[in-house]
């Protein structure tokens, strides 16, 4: 496509051009003054100084949402027009006729259809203003993004050049010096668009700067933890060196256990010989007892199937009696059911009377008041006339001296148009306050009607109460007293039979403690066995006087709640199974103790050794802290101090987040336990896993003392409890019979009780109505106090208090403007003499006679308007009384029906209770007899048991005696396994091997499960024993003990090997959070040059095509000139700037600063035209941008101007004729009586027709004056 064709399809396309401006009252502009047309390519706009010509472009500011700042004012009320020669003006408006168009030549344009825009905005004297689009109610919002769709940018108004604003172009600096200010840099961006990138890359650049930071402390921490971990190195070897020790004391130990096992099971051989001797005796009495309970069994089946015949009878005994008793109750219910709803209806009937004389009473008042406000409307009419004949006259009277007081009535005037929007604004609240108060008056009636029916219903409540009790009180007949006795006697019956029930209770727990008791003494008795011989040693010697000053063990003198008894045992640990003794001397004792009886070992703690710890143990720790120690109940005082030792200031937490805050404090570090056993030391160490943590099971204790005989008396108190029961079981039975007799007849007197109470019943559905009233008329009243209505009035109080406050807000201007006012009118009277002031006199009285009826014509509306409501209020009420009337009248038909029907089925229930009440009498008897023979079978099934129970007994020693003997076995066999397991485990952590999660375990319970081990390992370690017959158990104990005593001055920190496993993976897991972090921060950094490319690419392609346009243009202008755009710093254009040097021609290079005045003017206008080139807009206005410039150079930039016309439209002010001549369109301002006018002609044809008309459109253009 060639050049001429590009042209031809850019002329093609639609421009938005503006068409003409309308100016109405607009600083120097009088009235309504048209500005235009304009024409579609180049008009200009000339004048002398000081005719209006900057307006004009003031006017485009205005219209296009600049503030009043930027048009040389304060206040924007300031641009409304004020002369002498014209009315002050209220408001000021400026409106732009823009349309788009298509070139068809050189002046011919065809008009897009539908495309023709008018923007207005009014200011008025408050400083307000609006917008217009197309004389409908708009925003600057939306004024911009129509203009911006149509390529005028509101945001930078490039297309608006003020006076000046060129030279400022050229002084801008390369870079802003504040985020306020906008250098040539900042210019070219917001021009360019790269400007919104700026926010991102600073988000960015903050985040590389966050993720910096971060790496930096985690990499300090992991430097902090691998120098952990080398310190450990050393402990760690000297406990492998001790594993390897320990490896040779385990085998040692697995052959003493096993040569212990040995020695039980020769002794469970014997035992089970006896056993097998007295289970055949048992085994005969069995036989004997199961053939008297078959005949027991085949008794109790004929006595169930009697009983629940019986059973069945008496149900429907009672069932008929319950049917009758029914039936009776609801006679008696119906009859006053139908005493109510008649009384009831009386009632309504009486409101249904009242609501229809109220409805009839407030229709007449309507019409009464609808008379009256006809009556004062009249006289309001005649009023009017007479306040308008009263001002016609003083008007006569003021024109009659308007010569002499124009001065003072011109005052009076201002004042008045001062006046007008107060009062305006006073009365409009007045009469709304007015309404407020009338609409207030009316909700107070409206809630106080439901109030005094609910004080009525209230009274009469309290009246019908007083009578039931006046009743209630009288009555004192023969079936009251008999019915008092029998509840006396059933009173009785049912206290004996919970005493019987409470005794079988008593009786059934006894047995169950005793079961329980003989299930602990024989666990006593077979765990004396297993536990730890040391400390049941010890125990057993205490309690026999032997040893003196033993407390007991520890976990004994304390209880806890069970929430923290697992973090008792986790951070108290092995100190809960140690001795607690009185003295030094004590410990001693029982040292020697052991050591004589060859038990064992056992750790102390001495309380009086512990004294020096009370003052710790007192003192108070922080409410925020909870102490695990203050969680304990420790029954003596003297014992505190032994937990304290144990758990010092350990605290516990609920979770381990908790738990990590309390530990590392800024101050210090505490000991922290976790209610589920994870415990973090004072030193920072942290323990804690997967595994169970066992608890302390602290108030536990070891009954060493229980025997066997203990255990035999518990079983005979057993036996004695169980035939207690039985007895107090049979009592109970015979209490339910004389119950159950009792409470038929109170049955029957309740029924005669039912007749004589007849009148109290009706009393009590009296009041039962009342209180049904009483809710409905509350929820009457409750919608007026606390729904609608009452939070209407509510509302409506408050605003008219409020509005109340607004009416003598507004009263204070009015009060001071009509005083000044007075002064002003007293003198004007004083200049128009006695007539005047006669004038003002009859003006004054009948504007206030006006101002009394128009008062009652509004209070006689507001009176109608309550009766119209309260005549509505009537009607609905009287409706829903005839509504309910009805209702209660088919209500009482039907209760009539009912009545019949009940008395029939009343016969038929009696003769059904009759016939059962003969056959229950059989069956009682027939039953008696079943149960003296099945108490015969059961008393000899006793005697039975009671013989096998001996047997049991026997056999059950001997099964102790063998469980004993298999606890012992089991006990050796679990020692075996745990060294089989421990001999494993210590060779693998002797080699260095651990558990996965690090941690070392020592004790015996780590190997108590058989599925660690495997059989064929345990017997490859295993395979250096020797013949179990021959082994000496003294020598062994003592190597034993010798390798012991080794190990124990060795005091190796078996920990420290899990420790550095720990602090290893702590330094591996800190290295990866590392590596993230690193990561992270190098992906924001990559984002953030990534961002700071495309901005610096975005905004190089632009500034290279602007720099070049702006060489081309400065050449042309100058003719030889020459111009650079250049970056101050080239690897970053925006940290220093852009610098913009010319060299004029035959000059050398200068920056644009050092220019002269018309220099800087071309340099400026250059880079404006390399800008439009940029960003090309469909119109310019310019002010006097050729004011510094020579005529040589005015005609340069005019004949550019000139050309760059055909594709924009260009509107220039201009005072050069070197300029202006050029122009298709001159616009003449000049200014005659203070106000400013146009003309428009066309220089070409100097003919053209009226402004803002379709002539343009058709072409035609002649001379035209618009003002």
């Amino acid at each position: 496509m060639v050049d001429s064709d590009v042209e031809e399809l850019g002329k093609r396309r639609p421009r938005l051009m503006i068409q003409a401006l309308r100016l109405e009252n607009f600083k120097s502009y009088g009235g309504v003054v048209n500005v235009g047309p304009f024409h579609k390519n180049f008009s200009a706009i000339v004048g002398p100084n000081g005719s209006g010509k900057s307006n004009v472009i003031d006017a485009m500011l205005f219209v296009f949402g600049k503030r009043a700042k930027q048009m040389r004012l304060n206040k924007i009320a300031e641009l409304i027009h004020n002369s002498e020669s014209k009315r002050p003006a209220d408001s000021a408006s400026v409106t732009v006729f823009l349309q788009e168009i298509i070139d068809n030549g050189d002046a011919d344009y065809e008009v897009v259809e539908g495309s023709q825009i008018e923007i207005t905005r009014t200011v008025f004297k408050n400083s307000t203003s609006k917008y217009l689009v197309n004389q409908e109610t708009s925003s600057f919002s939306n004024v911009q993004q129509l203009l911006g769709a149509k390529g005028v940018d509101l945001d930078n108004n490039r297309f608006l050049i003020l006076q000046g604003e060129v030279e400022q172009i050229s002084l801008m600096k390369p870079k802003a010096p504040n985020p306020h200010e906008d250098g040539l840099v900042d210019y070219l961006e917001d021009i360019i668009g790269t400007r919104h990138y700026v926010e991102h890359i600073d988000r960015t650049a903050q985040e590389v700067e966050d993720a910096n930071e971060e790496r930096s402390l985690k990499l300090t921490r992991v430097r902090a933890a691998e120098k952990e971990r080398d310190a450990l190195e050393s402990a760690k070897d000297e406990a492998e060196e001790y594993l390897r020790m320990e490896l040779d004391l385990v085998r040692k130990k697995l052959l003493m256990y096993r040569f212990r096992e040995h020695e039980v099971q020769r002794s469970q051989e014997e035992v089970q010989r006896k056993a097998e001797h007295y289970s055949n005796k048992l085994q005969d009495q069995k036989v004997m007892k199961e053939r008297i309970e078959v005949e027991l069994a085949a008794d109790v089946k004929i006595l169930e199937r009697n009983q629940s015949e019986h059973d069945e009878v008496a149900y429907e005994v009672n069932k008929c009696k319950e049917e009758f008793s029914a039936f009776e109750r609801r006679d008696i219910s119906h009859r006053e059911n139908m005493k109510h709803l008649k009384a009831k209806s009386k009632k309504l009937n009486s409101s249904l009377e009242k609501e229809r004389r109220k409805i009839v009473e407030q229709k007449a008042l309507a019409e009464k008041y609808t008379e009256d406000r006809e009556i004062q409307l009249e006289e309001q009419q005649v009023a009017h006339r007479d306040l308008n004949k009263a001002e016609e006259a003083l008007t006569k009277e003021f024109d009659r001296v308007k010569q002499s007081t124009s001065p003072l009535r011109l005052k009076i005037e201002q004042k008045q148009e001062q006046l007008t929007p107060f009062l305006s604004a006073k009365n409009e609240r007045v009469k709304e306050l007015e309404i407020m108060r009338s609409q207030l008056k009316i909700l107070e009636e409206t809630i106080a009607g439901p109030e005094r029916e609910l004080e009525k219903v209230q009274e009469d409540l309290k009246k019908a109460r007083r009578e039931l009790e006046d009743l209630n009180q009288n009555q004192a007949s023969a079936h009251e007293r008999d019915l008092k006795a029998a509840k006396q006697r059933k009173a009785e019956l049912e206290y004996s039979l919970s005493k019987g029930n409470e005794n079988v209770a008593r009786l059934t727990t006894e047995i169950q403690a005793l079961r329980r008791q003989i299930q602990i003494s024989q666990e006593a008795l077979k765990s004396n066995a297993q536990s730890n011989r040391a400390e049941v040693g010890l125990m057993k010697a205490a309690h026999q006087g032997r040893l003196l000053g033993v407390v007991g063990r520890l976990s004994e003198l304390a209880t806890v709640d069970d929430k923290y008894d697992t973090a008792v045992g986790a951070a108290a640990g092995s100190s809960l199974q140690n001795i607690v003794v009185e003295t030094p001397e004590d410990a001693q004792a029982c040292v020697e103790f052991l050591r004589n009886h060859n038990l064992g070992r056992a750790t102390f703690i001495i309380l009086n050794k512990l004294q020096y710890l009370r003052k710790d143990m007192e003192k108070s720790v922080p409410a925020t802290n909870r102490r695990l120690f203050d969680m304990l109940q420790i029954e003596e005082e003297k014992n505190k101090v032994a937990f304290y030792y144990a758990l010092r200031d350990t605290l516990v937490a609920e979770n381990m987040d908790e738990a990590t805050k309390l530990a590392y404090q800024p101050s210090r570090r505490n000991r922290v336990v976790t209610v589920a056993g994870q415990l973090i030391e004072s030193s920072g160490a942290m323990t804690g896993g997967g595994g169970k943590v066992p608890k302390a099971n602290l108030g536990s204790k070891v009954r060493a003392h229980v025997t066997k005989d203990e255990s035999r008396e518990l079983e005979s108190k057993l036996k004695q409890a169980m035939e207690d029961l039985s007895r107090a079981r049979e009592q109970n039975s015979s209490l339910h019979v004389e119950l159950k007799q009792t409470n038929e007849s109170i049955s029957s007197l309740e029924v005669e009780m039912q007749k004589c109470a007849m009148d109290a019943k009706i009393l009590k559905n009296l009041i039962q109505d009342l209180k049904h009233q009483v809710p409905k008329i509350q929820k009457a009243a409750e919608m007026t106090r606390s729904s609608k209505e009452h939070v209407k009035y509510n509302v409506l109080l408050k605003e008219t208090e409020a509005k109340e406050i607004l009416v003598e807000e507004a009263s204070e201007p009015c009060i001071k403007l009509e005083a000044e006012i007075s002064v002003l009118e007293e003198q004007l009277l004083a200049v128009g003499g006695p007539a005047l002031e006669k004038a003002k006199e009859r003006k004054e009285t009948a504007s206030k006679c006006f101002e009394e009826v128009s008062s009652m014509v509004n209070k006689f509306s507001l009176m109608i308007e309550s009766a119209r409501k309260a005549h509505e209020k009537a009607s609905k009420s009287s409706e829903e009384h005839e509504l309910e009337l009805n209702q209660i009248q088919e209500e009482l038909k039907q209760k009539r029906e009912e009545f019949g029907t009940i008395e029939e089925q009343a016969i038929q229930v009696k003769s059904k209770l009759e016939k059962a009440e003969d056959v229950l009498a059989d069956k009682a008897a027939s039953l008696e007899v079943l149960q003296n023979k099945n108490a015969e079978l059961l008393k000899a099934v006793s005697e039975v048991k009671s013989a096998e129970l001996d047997l049991k007994h026997k056999i059950d020693d001997l099964t102790k005696t063998g469980k004993e003997l298999e606890g012992k076995a089991n006990h050796w066999r679990k020692k075996i396994k745990e060294m089989r397991a421990s001999l494993r485990k210590v060779g693998a952590e002797a080699e260095g091997l651990s558990s996965s999660d690090g941690d070392v375990d020592m004790s015996p319970n780590s190997g108590e499960t058989g599925e660690d081990v495997d059989v064929e390992d345990a017997m490859e370690i295993d395979s250096e024993d020797e013949d179990l017959d021959t082994v000496v158990y003294e020598d062994l104990n003592a190597a034993i003990e010798e390798l012991e005593k080794e190990l124990e001055s060795m005091k190796p920190n078996l920990g420290a090997i899990g420790d550095y496993k720990k602090k290893d993976m702590e330094c591996s897991n800190q290295m990866g959070e590392l590596d993230g972090i690193t990561s992270r921060r190098d992906d924001a950094r990559k984002a953030h040059e990534e961002m700071r490319q495309k901005r610096h690419e975005e905004f190089a392609a632009g500034f290279k095509i602007i720099a070049m346009k702006l060489k081309e243009m400065y050449q042309m202008i100058t003719l030889g000139g020459d111009a650079e755009l250049e970056y101050v710093d080239s690897l970053d254009p925006f940290s220093e700037g852009v610098v913009f040097s010319v060299r004029p021609p035959k000059k050398s290079w200068k920056n644009i600063a050092n220019l002269s005045g018309g220099e800087k003017t071309l340099s400026s206008l250059a880079l404006v035209f390399a800008l439009h080139h940029f960003r090309p807009t469909p119109l310019y206005f310019m002010d006097e941008i050729d004011a510094a410039l020579d005529f040589k150079n005015v005609s340069i930039v005019a004949n550019y101007v000139k050309e760059r016309t055909s594709d924009a439209q260009f509107i220039i002010i201009s005072l050069r004729n070197n300029m202006f001549e050029l122009a298709d369109r001159l616009v003449g301002i000049y200014k005659t009586s203070n106000t400013t006018k146009s003309v428009t002609i066309d220089p070409h044809k100097f003919a053209i027709p009226s402004a803002v008309t379709k002539s343009s459109q058709e072409g035609s253009e002649s001379v035209v004056a618009l003002s």
